[in-house]
């Protein structure tokens, strides 16, 4: 297992997903039945009624259809399971989930002791069904991925597999719920507590809230982030909604115990020691094909006391929702505004700084170096210099380059902080850079200030275990109000050079409207963060590059993500030439995506939406609930 999986688990939330019960209200709570020490977990109260949903959706639609068989067929041969995320988290085939399920899912992680996690599915089943039958639909699943039976620890009811590599699976069938996972203790715990549930009088009722809390439901992240996300109820929906929890602090350390099990205690108390532990945790409610949308999502993220530390970097505010520049043109595939106090945030930022390089004090000696003047250093003191000139307000684009032909640099991400003094703030990242040889400045074109080409040709992937991505050719200019980076120098030179050039701004483009209505109706112009994303043109050179074998070198986060989650040599295993053209077969069905966030004294509250092409191009968008 690796410290990635847990955005697998979030990938899978995203898309396993929500549907009307068919049972009793309060009989299907597996957060009730699940240890406190759970840090992840997405439930739905019946798999057909959500699987019925999905269909419905542009997306459902298209990966059901015919175009995507051909690739589908050969996935389905592929010897990684990494190409079947579902698999990868669960240890269980999907198929096999899918055909059993009459009714409630529930996948969760759980912490069983220090780099101990266990996976555990639970499915409800038919009532009417055979422990025995089950339980050997089960086993002929897992005896072809190599396991056998373990003769030993077979009880009637339940059953447990090993493999040669030592790994274990589990099930058990109590009633109508059937217990798949890698942890026959964590099964057993689960089976006790339910039926403690079940029969209070046998046993200790259990304790409300942390401290001492005996399930998921007891902790008090769980509680609070649910809170948040459920601030505004949708009680006009026809569905009850996919419910979903992540402890993403907890995750990443339980995972770096796992991986490391004898590192330096230090290390892994980092975000304890930088107050980044007081994100305590995510929750949302989902919904499928709702209110002319394909998803919606409501969701909390839940800080726990004060924010101290590198948490005042997250000095979001609420803020009215601006629109965007007139010069910001309709051509591009993302827009995102964030209401961020940027100006107070370098003194939070050198602790983290100095721990990631294990030298203490070295950020302040940087500084130090900057503020001497000529000819000891540039004479740039960084906070009142630059800092002290960003008023809050950052701006993040994404880019797809149509015009030119398709390679690994087709994309670029632009980041704007609006300043306060254009020519102060030219003049301290001149003296900066001024003498940089990684660094060429070039005039631009009737603006008063130059822009800067870091880097050079060639883009490089650095492998020391991990990959990360080194941007072959990033650019920087002051312009326009607003102090702007780039990941990709080229499309970023075109974009400051076309905004003079009186294109449709992306204000009065339909789409954005749509978007910004069904937002408004649903949260209001009072907010933090808000996002607009047009799917098809933010996945296109992703998707294409994939197609055609480039993924692996391009400059892309999404792209960078699918090769650090499956590794080159199972992307390379994988015949993506079989997906189906773009243009022609999945951009017609790629909604157009909103996400506006609402800052709150305990976290922060957010709304997300995928507007189905159809509903954007009626221009008539569902009433939202008042």
């Amino acid at each position: 297992m690796t410290r990635n999986r847990w955005l697998l688990f979030c990938l899978l939330s995203a898309t396993a997903l929500f549907g009307r019960s068919v049972c009793a209200a309060d009989a299907w709570r597996p957060e009730q039945w699940l240890p406190a020490t759970t840090l992840a977990w997405a439930g739905t109260e019946s798999l057909p009624a959500l699987t019925e949903a999905w269909v419905k959706t542009d997306l459902g639609s298209l990966l059901s259809s015919d175009d995507f068989a051909a690739f589908e067929q050969q996935l389905a041969k592929t010897s990684t399971s990494r190409a079947q995320p579902w698999r990868d988290v669960t240890g269980f085939d999907w198929n096999l989930v899918r055909t059993l399920c009459r009714g409630g899912l529930s996948v969760s992680i759980s912490e069983m002791g220090p780099g101990a996690p266990a996976t555990l599915v639970i499915v409800e089943v038919d009532p009417d069904g055979s422990a025995g039958d089950l339980i050997e639909v089960v086993s002929a699943s897992l005896e072809r991925d190599e396991f056998r039976v373990d003769a030993s620890a077979a009880e009637v009811g339940s059953r447990t597999w090993r493999r040669d590599d030592g790994a274990v699976r589990a099930a058990a069938l109590v009633d109508n719920l059937l217990l798949l996972g890698d942890s026959q203790e964590l099964i057993a715990d689960v089976i006790a507590r339910r039926s403690t549930l079940s029969n209070p009088a046998s046993g200790e009722s259990t304790p409300p809230a942390t401290p001492g809390a005996s399930s998921l439901a007891d902790v008090k992240a769980f509680q609070a982030a649910f809170q948040l996300a459920a601030r505004d109820a949708d009680a006009s929906f026809s569905q009850r909604p996919l419910r979903f929890f992540v402890d993403a602090i907890g995750l990443d350390r339980l995972y770096s115990e796992q991986e490391h099990p004898g590192s330096d205690p230090a290390h892994k108390d980092f975000s304890a020691r930088h107050g980044l532990d007081s994100l305590r945790g995510a929750a949302g409610l989902a919904y499928l094909n709702e209110a002319g949308c394909d998803w919606f999502v409501r969701s909390g993220i839940y800080v726990e006391g004060p924010r101290t530390k590198a948490m005042q970097l997250f000095d979001l505010v609420n803020a009215d929702v601006l629109q965007p520049p007139p010069w910001m043109p309709d051509t591009i595939a993302a827009y995102t505004q964030l209401s961020w106090k940027l100006a107070h945030a370098l003194p939070h930022i050198g602790p983290m700084f100095d721990d990631s390089l294990g030298e203490e004090g070295l950020f302040e000696e940087v500084l130090e170096d900057w503020r001497q003047p000529f000819p000891d250093g540039p004479g740039v003191d960084l906070q009142s210099d630059l800092f002290d000139h960003f008023a809050p307000c950052v701006e993040i684009v994404g880019m797809c380059d149509r015009d030119h032909k398709l390679g690994p640099r087709s994309e670029a991400m632009i980041v704007s902080m609006k300043i306060s003094d254009d020519v102060a703030v030219a003049d301290a990242l001149d003296r900066l850079l001024d003498g940089d040889d990684t660094v060429a400045r070039l005039p631009m074109q009737g603006r008063p200030h130059d822009m800067w080409r870091i880097g050079g040709e060639g883009s490089v992937l650095v492998d020391d275990g991990n990959q990360h991505l080194k941007f072959s050719s990033t650019g920087m200019t002051v312009w326009n109000d607003r102090l702007s980076m780039s990941s990709n120098f080229e499309l970023f030179q075109r974009f400051v050079a076309t905004s003079r050039n009186k294109l449709p701004a992306l204000a009065d483009a339909p789409d954005f409207r749509a978007v910004e209505q069904a937002l408004d109706g649903f949260v209001g112009r009072q907010a933090c963060a808000s996002m607009f994303v047009r799917q098809a043109a933010d996945f296109y050179a992703t998707y294409e590059l994939l197609r055609t074998g480039q993924a692996a070198e391009a400059e892309s986060i999404y792209a960078q993500l699918l090769v650090r989650m499956l590794g080159k040599d199972r992307l390379e295993e994988i015949d993506f030439s079989t997906l189906p053209p773009f243009d022609a077969s999945v951009a017609p069905r790629l909604g157009i995506v909103g996400v506006r966030a609402v800052a709150e004294d305990a976290g922060w509250h957010a709304t997300g939406l995928s507007l189905k092409n159809s509903a954007v191009r009626a221009t008539s968008l569902t009433e939202p609930p008042r």
